[in-house]
């Protein structure tokens, strides 16, 4: 698991990083010590990068392989 959040977290730095500080300011804004269930994880980040997991996947395998 740790390498593939490592994988996503540098490849939104590289690729995206006006998206992904919009996404680490929203996570950071949420009350701390309150249930931050798996689904409202999903939905804070598919707020920011859009629903599409599977092309997401598949952008990260090719920039990584480049």
């Amino acid at each position: 698991a740790y390498g593939y959040a490592w994988a996503l977290t540098f490849y939104l730095a590289e690729t995206q990083p006006e998206k992904y500080a919009q996404y680490v300011r929203r996570v950071s804004q949420r009350t701390h010590f309150r249930d931050y269930t798996s689904q409202m994880r999903v939905e804070d980040f598919a707020r920011i990068f859009g629903n599409d997991l599977a092309d997401l996947e598949a952008r990260i395998s090719r920039f990584l392989l480049e």
